[in-house]
């Protein structure tokens, strides 16, 4: 991942995307409104109570956020079309989830990754001089805003985190490795007949619930747990790891978040 540097309310999809609200030159995109970085839309369910007044409320999670950008471009007259294309490619739908570079007023850039639906515009009379309205839906599986930087810890302590909210991250086990047993926020995972040899490895997500060797295969059958799967908080996360034996690794890595 190659961050770019972003000055407050410039916007970059993609490592390599257009940069937005960049520059007065032409060709150049002028954002004039951004939606859907504030709070996620909340997960709510509410019952009545029978026989009596109230009822109960859930309203523990929150649904992917959807960012959308809208703008104008502006272009030499000439040169329209090509400007355009090259933001329809920026834009294009991929397979997987891309950052959406967010330069705010506190000197760092911060992200949401998500899926673009397509670049839309319309021409219109302002075609003439070379410009056109547009409007850009990006779709956020995960509704947290992240950091661009990975906190990581490799030895038994405290992994401390900013932000103001949650966050999910990874632990990687690294060979050579007898046995390991991990613990973050009190629930232990424990692999009780685990060998990893050197230039092996085994990564646990907390996002997605998964444990893979060499980046292809499940082994979530070796690993038992004591408790649910954790999240990292704001602050301070409690981190140790045993080994019954091997000079490999275990590291613990997240980004902070903010709702």
């Amino acid at each position: 991942m190659s961050v770019p540097t972003l000055l407050a309310e410039q916007y970059q999809f993609q490592d390599t995307g257009v940069l937005l609200n960049g520059t007065s030159a032409v060709p150049f995109v002028d954002l004039t409104a951004v939606s859907g970085l504030d709070s996620a839309p909340v997960r709510e369910a509410v019952q009545s109570r029978e026989g009596q007044h109230g009822g109960w409320v859930d309203a523990t999670y929150q649904d992917p956020r959807t960012v959308t950008l809208e703008g104008t471009v502006y272009a030499s007259p000439t040169a329209l079309d090509t400007y355009l294309d090259s933001l329809k490619a920026n834009f294009a739908p991929t397979a997987t989830d891309q950052p959406l570079y967010i330069g705010t007023d506190i000197t760092s850039v911060r992200m949401v990754n998500g899926r673009s639906l397509g670049f839309s515009y319309k021409k219109d009379s302002k075609r003439r001089v070379g410009s056109a309205d547009f409007q850009v839906q990006i779709v956020c599986r995960d509704p947290r805003i992240y950091a661009t930087t990975v906190t990581s810890l490799a030895a038994n302590g405290t992994l401390t985190l900013g932000g103001n909210r949650d966050t999910v991250g990874t632990i990687t086990l690294a060979g050579p490795l007898t046995n390991p047993t991990v613990t973050l926020n009190g629930t232990t995972f424990t692999f009780a007949a685990t060998s990893l040899t050197a230039g092996h490895s085994i990564v646990i997500d907390l996002d997605y619930k998964t444990v893979i060797q060499d980046g292809t295969t499940n082994v979530r059958s070796a690993m038992t747990m004591n408790a649910a799967w954790p999240v990292l908080n704001a602050g301070a996360n409690t981190y140790s790891f045993t080994t019954g034996g091997g000079a490999g690794t275990v590291t613990v890595a997240a980004r902070s978040a903010w709702q």
